[in-house]
């Protein structure tokens, strides 16, 4: 189970607690935090959809689960906050599934 990150938090540490509305950051935010918080020595991670929806405490778009787009890694990313959260967090989608709905991001 992934564990739930605080945009607030600035350490970055991991806890249980469920971001709350009106936190100052993006939804996608909590994801980037999330792939900071991992160990060095961690280059890959494989993430269900579920466990993507568990982190940033929303459901993922239903473009997410139908079109393969919404996973690229855009050279200018502006217009996919998803994007901006994994590139800016020093990762890249590496591998997904839609059908089996998972991703699997590599560190940069």
């Amino acid at each position: 189970m992934a564990p739930r990150i605080r945009c607030a938090d600035p350490a970055g540490a991991r806890s249980r607690i469920r971001p709350r509305k009106g936190d100052p950051c993006g939804k996608y935010d909590l994801l980037k935090k999330y792939l900071q918080s991992l160990p060095r020595a961690v280059d890959d991670k494989t993430l269900s959809f579920l466990e993507i929806e568990r982190i940033v405490g929303d459901k993922l778009p239903r473009s997410a689960h139908d079109h393969p787009a919404w996973w690229s890694n855009p050279s200018t990313p502006l217009s996919h906050p998803q994007a901006q959260a994994w590139l800016r967090a020093g990762w890249q989608v590496d591998k997904f599934d839609l059908r089996a709905q998972w991703v699997r991001f590599r560190r940069k």
